[in-house]
């Protein structure tokens, strides 16, 4: 069964164009491949933010684990868990 924050974030990447097989996704780097572009950035950050009730440092953002999927979502994840502690 999928986590609600990768459901989250596979639902809205696919928005923009189909992701690869599942055993390539953690790995995917969606920026690189243009997967969401500059401006398209912002508007993901706040949906994610707002969803999850979170917010992202600006070295956060600009970290390469940000540029993958599961960086991504393992960042999601520990504010989370910050948040909740």
């Amino acid at each position: 069964m999928i986590d609600p924050v990768a459901a989250f974030i596979y639902k809205q990447l696919e928005k923009k164009a189909p992701l690869p097989p599942e055993d390539t996704i953690a790995t995917y780097r969606y920026l690189d491949r243009g997967h969401v572009d500059s401006i398209g950035l912002i508007k993901f950050i706040f949906e994610i933010e707002d969803e999850f009730q979170i917010q992202f440092a600006s070295e956060e953002t600009q970290s390469d684990e940000f540029r993958t999927i599961g960086g991504l979502i393992s960042i999601i994840r520990r504010k989370m868990a910050e948040q909740s502690e």
